[in-house]
């Protein structure tokens, strides 16, 4: 059997507190690992102001930030908005996620429990695919606005991620477009950690596969 985490206690940052009222309207199980999910994502790249969380790696200057639309999932479709920061492990680069939030509590169940994910709730306006897009939290927010800047393109990547129940691969099918993001921020730690700014990233649609943890 894999290893659960207890929704109530993952680690994350503020942002990503979960409340009193969420937890105890979240649903007793969900679907386990692995999530083989279709979506359209808005994502991009910028560099680390800030990294206010205790890694447990050394942490590079460069934070991954996604808007996802998610269509068809083990839990029904949500959106979510998300930023992992990319550590070092040996000679392993790889993703953490101290900041995820969703419009779905099903969602917050299954990332907590299947991956240590501090999954919390938002509400969102606009979509991914729409190049407009933000969400609003318990004191905190995120929007993002992008342009495209060229043709469509093939995306194949099978990147490695880790949390604390271990250490977890995320397959991405897709087809990706390169855009311009014009992104802000705010809230206790997301502002001096992410801030607000212009970055290169991509527009995809297709289907990722988020396995299970593998623990140490």
């Amino acid at each position: 059997m894999p290893r659960l985490a207890d929704p109530a206690t993952v680690p994350g940052l503020p942002e990503s507190r979960l409340s009193d009222t969420d937890l105890a309207r979240l649903p007793e199980g969900s679907a386990g690992a692995p999530w083989r999910v279709r979506m359209r994502a808005l994502v991009w790249w910028q560099r680390a102001r800030h990294p206010a969380f205790d890694w447990g790696a050394p942490t590079l200057p460069l934070v991954v930030v996604a808007f996802v639309d998610y269509r068809d999932t083990p839990v029904g479709p949500y959106q979510e908005v998300l930023a992992a920061a990319m550590v070092r492990r040996g000679r392993r680069v790889m993703g953490q996620v101290p900041f995820i939030a969703v419009n779905s509590l099903p969602s917050v169940h299954g990332g907590r429990a299947n991956w240590a994910l501090p999954k919390t709730t938002a509400s969102f306006r606009g979509g991914a695919a729409d190049g407009a897009v933000s969400a609003r939290g318990d004191g905190w927010s995120v929007t993002a606005h992008a342009a495209h800047l060229g043709p469509q393109i093939p995306v194949r990547s099978s990147a490695w991620q880790t949390g604390p129940l271990g250490d977890y691969r995320v397959h991405l099918r897709a087809r990706g477009r390169p855009v311009l993001v014009d992104s802000s921020a705010v809230g206790p730690t997301l502002t001096p950690w992410l801030g607000a700014g212009r970055h290169l990233g991509m527009s995809t649609e297709g289907e990722m596969i988020v396995g299970p943890p593998q623990a140490a």
